[in-house]
């Protein structure tokens, strides 16, 4: 049984910290016991897409992360442009504050998987970390559903297969392959300003089990089930709102 935590609010941080703060018990163990301790933000520019994780959400996510521990957090990212996504999106000021550093994935070492007949880079960075965050993000300019699952994985894919394990025929099940790998350890979902049905609602989704998350929020979203939770496990889930 996973349990997943839906808070409603008016301010990014608050509902995200908070909903984080309602799974700790689940996280609190391993997380103070990791090392290699990763931040995967949503800054993927798909398809033109441009709705991308906030600077107060990461911090909402390195707050909590740090009750538990005080290693050196990695943000990593590989987005579908050529350019430095963490400056151009105010990543930087983060460095003020938080023992972080930025790790731009398409360029990181990475190691080949057989997907089927053929093969992806997945980044060394995400596979050999013992504690992966996934932040996934749905706002008011985000047209496509990229879940905490999904955010993952197409990041750690290396810059020269991403476009076409983006565009793959085999791209749900491929997404559910890869996540065997680089499952994350943490969920959060950011729904702040998401639109459903031409109104706006602002709230966070959060849970230790990622496919869980995935599946409240867009039954929360009121999206179709994406394609790659179909290959993945089912569980009982406990929704927890506050």
């Amino acid at each position: 049984m996973a349990d997943v935590a839906v808070v409603d609010g008016v301010v990014r941080y608050d509902n995200i910290f908070r909903s984080l703060k309602l799974v700790k018990d689940g996280v609190a163990g391993r997380l103070s016991g990791s090392s290699h301790i990763v931040i995967k933000p949503d800054i993927l520019h798909v398809d033109g897409c441009s709705g991308v994780a906030s600077v107060d959400a990461v911090k909402a996510v390195l707050d909590f992360v740090e009750e538990f521990t005080n290693k050196k957090v990695v943000i990593a990212e590989g987005a579908f442009v050529e350019e430095d996504v963490f400056y151009r999106h105010g990543f930087h000021e983060l460095l003020e504050d938080y023992s972080v550093r930025f790790v731009n994935l398409d360029y990181d070492d990475s190691v080949p998987v057989r997907l089927g007949s053929f093969s992806v880079g997945v980044s060394k960075v995400l596979l050999e970390s013992d504690f992966r965050v996934s932040l996934a993000v749905f706002g008011s300019e985000r047209r496509h559903f990229v879940g905490s699952v999904s955010n993952m994985v197409l990041g750690a894919v290396s810059g020269r297969d991403k476009a076409s394990f983006y565009r793959g025929r085999f791209f749900g099940r491929n997404v559910a392959e890869l996540s065997r790998l680089l499952k994350p350890h943490l969920s959060v979902f950011d729904c702040f300003d998401a639109v459903m049905s031409e109104k706006k609602s602002s709230f966070a989704v959060a849970g230790v089990d990622a496919v869980s998350v995935d599946r409240v929020a867009a039954k929360s979203l009121r999206k179709p089930v994406p394609s790659y939770l179909n290959y993945l496990p089912k569980q009982r889930v406990t929704v927890v709102r506050a």
